[in-house]
């Protein structure tokens, strides 16, 4: 085997981990939908039947807002920003929040730059 076979095999290896990695969190996310539906189905069987409704869109709308919550965790640690990077508002005056530099105050004349 030449070096080129080798970093060819490494390359296949590595590929075939993060796939497997893919396919297993996935598999896990299905399991937990389906674990959420069981439970909606056991809570709906606690209740009487006038209730059943508002037991089944308060399990729906938990795994709605559970879906949005991890998509916008996912997508601020991939993004490796802070969470209101891009919701900044900008300033009433249109400036910068911080002074420019030749804004700011020159030090005294007696070395204190206080």
């Amino acid at each position: 085997m030449n070096v080129t076979d080798f970093e060819q095999v490494l390359m296949d290896h590595q590929t075939l981990k993060e796939n497997m990695n893919h396919y297993f969190l996935l598999s896990m996310g299905a399991l937990v939908m389906l674990m959420q539906a069981g439970f909606a189905m056991i809570e709906a069987a606690t209740v009487r039947s006038k209730n059943t409704t508002s037991i089944l869109i308060k399990n729906i709308s938990d795994m709605c807002f559970g879906i949005m919550k991890r998509v916008l965790a996912t997508q601020i640690s991939m993004e490796k920003a802070s969470p209101l990077s891009s919701f900044q508002v900008p300033s009433p005056s249109g400036c910068a929040a911080t002074p420019s530099p030749s804004a700011r105050a020159a030090p005294s004349s007696d070395g204190r730059d206080f």
